[in-house]
């Protein structure tokens, strides 16, 4: 009997001691927004940073909202901003449409101050789906803006929309998710990792009771930063042969074999980057530079490691890496040819030499026949024919000799010698300069500005990623410039242009490097002169860098040692590289062609023409042009004196 009462009274205590717990946590349901609140203050709460504002965001807990509010001298010492944003009766498009509006609202406020904190609280996996996909179109978040997701949803339920979300994914999002147990509420806290060792995975950082507080439970701190480390994992980026800033080349290993590897300026930085972060490079082809533009809008890539021109209309649909590259746009024509050396009589003296010659002689001329008309007050000076002056003035201009007849005066005397010393000095100038213009080959002066090349050229071809570049260059408020803009044509690739550019009377535009490296390999005679060149004053100069989607959390990464990489001169040097590179495969690629008699026969005209040792009928078309015409104009004078005049 009394083992028996011993059983029963045992059975009473555990009965009694359940129904206590379970009155304990019906007693704790309602404090869990108290715990929710201290386990948010707990999380959020950084007593170094004094001047931080906190933002909170909910579906309408205003209990929550209460609490904090109670806190705020610990959380948001320069201010908090509630909002709120009701579910949609169930519909998506009506709350994401509100959420928007509330983002934008939102917005303002993030970038009025530095530090910044955001609590979504909401049980409603929809509206915080919602929430995400409008953060991200609204541009809330950046990587200094803490978020911290209050809800009571399952970790199970969440786990899928932390890792398909790039707001939760990516950004400095954290998760509290509070439950009730036997022992009172309890928190934890969870973040989304999308590069860890084990790869993409949400990791548990930390739990909060009201008992021990907020504990960490791994090396992590919280909010930590996620791309520090990229643990081995494979980037794809979109990229083609863009020389001497991404291609590929043939390299022979030390045992023989042949391979395939990527080289180029900004693959180097972007492989120092990779390097640094600790991930792999693989290439995600692509036809066009619009279509890597694509991927980086989409989010489907995290960058396009080929330098972009940073043009402030592009910052509407995608940020740019620090600018490490002052990249030229510039314009390329074929080289002008040998003008018609009719012309050639001319050359040697300028246009105002000319006029003072003529003006010389004409002066000259009027001196003589003055004095040879009024002589001498003694009589002894014998005149002279006015025809015979004139023979030798101009006689002795081109040097002929004096006649027999000579003025008798002294002063005549005189005006001709310095005249003859004159002569002397203009015929042998004259004659100097015209062996040199007939000997050397005189070309046209080349356009080097805008302003020369929009009247001189038909079309400006371009890539079809100079849409952008075009409706910058409308909008620069610049005559030549938007000249420029409505002679661009868009579509043609680089070679392609180039080769229109040989052919027809139009400029191709691209980035400098690109253009003088593309020249020197494709365009090229066998000694290795360009046949195109490029204009001097450049279209649109100015920095360039990578295309990174709008407020990448992984900038600062980036930039850090892409700025470690300029300021250790590695970039510069990598050109410097490059351009050893590209003459050396040129010198190379033409001596296989001499081995190989491959000269093509318009080369070597042109090597003929650039090289002239004798004079040829080209060179001579000034002088028999010049006999011509006096043979057409004295037989003509002939026929006139020896037809018999009729009355």
């Amino acid at each position: 009997m009394a083992i028996r009462m011993k059983i029963l009274t045992a059975i009473a205590v555990v009965f009694i001691l359940r129904a206590t717990e379970a009155s304990t946590s019906l007693l704790q349901l309602p404090t869990l927004w108290e715990a929710e609140a201290e386990a948010a203050s707990a999380v959020l709460e950084v007593p170094s940073q004094s001047h931080c504002s906190l933002l909170v965001l909910s579906d309408g807990k205003k209990d929550f909202v209460n609490l904090i509010r109670e806190r705020i001298d610990r959380l948001a010492p320069w201010g908090l901003g509630m909002f709120e944003a009701a579910a949609g009766g169930g519909d998506p498009n009506v709350t994401q449409a509100k959420l928007l509006q509330v983002v934008r609202e939102a917005r303002k406020v993030r970038i009025l101050r530095q530090c910044f904190s955001i609590i979504v609280l909401s049980d409603d996996l929809s509206f915080l789906s919602s929430f995400a996909e409008s953060s991200l179109r609204g541009r809330l978040l950046v990587w200094a803006t803490r978020l911290l997701v209050v809800t009571r949803l399952p970790l199970q339920e969440l786990r899928r929309l932390l890792a398909s979300s790039w707001t939760f994914s990516m950004m400095n999002a954290m998760v509290l998710i509070t439950e009730a147990t036997p022992r009172g509420p309890r928190s934890g806290v969870y973040i989304h990792l999308p590069y860890s060792p084990t790869g993409s995975q949400v990791a548990r950082l930390a739990s909060w009771t009201p008992q021990d507080g907020l504990e960490l439970l791994t090396h992590l701190p919280l909010f930590p930063d996620k791309f520090e480390n990229f643990y081995g994992t494979t980037l794809h980026v979109p990229a083609k042969h863009y020389k001497p800033y991404w291609f590929e080349e043939e390299v022979v290993l030390p045992n023989g074999t042949k391979t395939i590897k990527l080289n180029g300026m900004d693959y180097l930085l972007f492989e120092t980057v990779a390097q640094t972060l600790n991930f792999s490079i693989k290439v995600i082809p692509i036809a066009l530079w619009g279509d890597a533009l694509d991927l980086v809008m989409a989010r489907q890539t995290l960058i396009c490691p080929v330098f972009h021109g940073v043009l402030w209309r592009r910052f509407e649909r995608f940020e740019f890496a620090l600018p490490h590259t002052f990249a030229a746009y510039s314009l390329s024509m074929k080289k002008p040819g040998l003008s018609d050396k009719w012309e050639s009589l001319y050359y040697p003296l300028a246009g105002a030499v000319w006029l003072s010659v003529v003006g010389v002689t004409v002066v000259v001329l009027l001196v003589m026949l003055v004095m040879n008309e009024i002589g001498d007050f003694s009589g002894q000076s014998k005149r002279l024919e006015p025809g015979t002056i004139v023979l030798e003035v101009v006689g002795t201009l081109i040097g002929e000799n004096l006649y027999k007849t000579l003025p008798t005066a002294t002063s005549g005397r005189i005006v001709l010698t310095v005249w003859l010393v004159f002569a002397f000095v203009i015929g042998t100038a004259y004659t100097g300069n015209l062996t040199a213009a007939l000997t050397l080959p005189k070309y046209p002066p080349r356009v080097e500005t805008i302003e020369e090349l929009v009247k001189a050229v038909d079309k400006v071809t371009i890539e079809p990623w100079g849409k952008d570049f075009r409706d910058y260059l409308i909008e620069s408020g610049s005559e030549k410039l938007i000249k420029l803009a409505e002679l661009m044509e868009l579509g043609h690739f680089l070679l392609d242009g180039l080769e229109i550019a040989m052919k027809e009377n139009t400029a191709h535009m691209e980035a400098l490097e690109v253009m003088k490296i593309n020249i020197a390999e494709s365009f090229s005679d066998a000694h290795g002169s360009p046949l195109l060149y490029v204009v001097k004053e450049s279209a649109m100069p100015g920095l360039s860098g990578w295309p990174i989607p709008h407020d990448a959390p992984y900038k600062k990464n980036f930039d850090f040692c892409i700025r470690a990489s300029l300021e250790a001169g590695l970039y510069d040097k990598w050109g410097d590289d490059m351009l050893v590179l590209a003459q050396r495969e040129s010198r190379e690629r033409q001596r296989r062609r001499r081995e190989r008699g491959e000269v093509m026969e318009e080369e070597q005209e042109e090597e003929s023409s650039n090289k002239i040792k004798a004079l040829s009928i080209v060179h001579m078309q000034g002088p028999l042009m010049l006999l011509l015409l006096g043979l057409v104009l004295g037989t003509f004078t002939f026929v006139i004196e020896v037809t018999p005049c009729t009355k």
